[in-house]
Parts: C-alpha cells; structure tokens; sequence
C-alpha cells in the first residue's frame, strides 16, 4: 500500500475528479448521464483496505500535540492502524467546506460495516482559534459525526 502522504493527495484528487464528474454530468443530457452512472467497477473489487506501517514520511511523525472534541491532547501517531481519510476545514465555513463533510460522509455510507471499522474521518481545523473542543461538539452533534469514526483536531496556528 501507498504511504500516508501518497493517500492524502489520492483522497484530494478523488474529490477534485469527483466534483468535476459531477459538474460535467450535469451539463449532458440524461441519456449520456446515464451511460456515464453504468461505469464498470469491478476492477476495484479485490481491493484490501488496511493501514500498513507508516513510512519516515508519514505524518504520524509529527510531535506536535492536538485536541480533539473533548479537549484531550493527542499526537497523530495515536491514529495509527486506520486507513485516515483527512480534509482540512473549518467549522464555521459556508462555503467549500459542508461540500468536503458532505462528500466525506458519502464515502463513509458507501463502506461496509467491516470497513468502517479500518477507516477514521479525520477533521483537521485550519481556524484553530474559533475551533475550540466545545465549538467541535457542537459541530459534531449537528452533523452526526460519531466519534468512533470521526476525529476533529485543533492544534496550534503553524501545526
């Protein structure tokens, strides 16, 4: 498997070609869009998910402390063992960021019970001031974002 790193950018460019795709489908008419939906995906089947060890690259090396909803202090070595699927947002955007919770909760609805248990939604605050633990709950609770499966982190403005 890819390392971490080489997973960040193909999860990016899923939802970059993603959005695209769906822009450009909504321009065709309905009898290409529907050529478009009937898309052979078997080649995907024999896919394993599963989280090797990280590489020196990865970013469960980096030692700066976050918080999470609760207000713990973690490292992101601890989210080791989990395939991470991360975006970068923050809780009071209107804009891009609901597309990205948007499109991160169809993927989780898309996994099967067995491989939610591999994955973690990762919620990284690129406005560490105004995400505090408290606004973190509150966002989680509206948008039912379980913590079993969803981690939302704080850290430090240069984290």
């Amino acid at each position: 498997m890819t390392s971490f790193p080489k997973l960040i950018v193909l999860t990016i460019l899923t939802f970059i070609l993603f959005s695209c795709a769906q822009k450009s489908s909504e321009k065709q008419d309905n009898a290409e869009e529907s050529m478009s939906m009937e898309m052979d995906h078997s080649a995907h089947a024999d896919m394993q998910m599963g989280a090797n060890t990280p590489s020196d690259e990865s970013i469960y090396n980096v030692s700066s402390l976050w918080k999470n909803r609760d207000g713990k202090e973690i490292t992101l070595k601890e989210l080791s063992g989990k395939v991470q699927v991360v975006a970068m947002v923050y809780t009071h955007c209107e804009y891009a960021c609901p597309r990205i919770l948007a499109d991160m909760k169809r993927i989780e609805k898309e996994l099967s019970t067995d491989e939610l248990k591999q994955v973690n939604f990762l919620i990284v605050s690129i406005d560490p001031e105004r995400d505090t633990p408290e606004r973190f709950r509150g966002f989680a609770d509206e948008n039912k974002l379980e913590q079993e499966n969803w981690t939302l982190l704080n850290g430090d403005q240069g984290d």
